[in-house]
């Protein structure tokens, strides 16, 4: 493959990444609107560890709620941080 044909094609290929994130970021914030719940393994699974949404995901504040306790955190340094430390 030509230097032109590689950079074309990396710049198709970024482009098309580019459009992806605020058409994400937007549904993020809808589903912060309509006060979605997922189990911790799904949220993770469909949001944490998603190639694409994953990027906006680590980069916000999330609610925890379970029986008996509620927290907001991070995910920081592989695991999830609130005011208090460690969830």
């Amino acid at each position: 493959m030509s230097w032109h044909a590689l950079t074309r094609t990396l710049r198709v290929r970024f482009q098309k990444r580019s459009k992806r994130y605020p058409a994400q970021r937007d549904r993020i914030e809808d589903l912060y609107l309509e006060q979605k719940s997922w189990t911790y393994p799904s949220w993770r699974e469909r949001y944490l560890d998603h190639p694409v949404v994953g990027t906006l995901a680590r980069r916000l504040i999330w609610k925890f709620t379970n029986e008996q306790h509620k927290a907001a955190g991070i995910f920081h340094g592989s695991r999830i941080v609130g005011r208090d430390g460690p969830q």
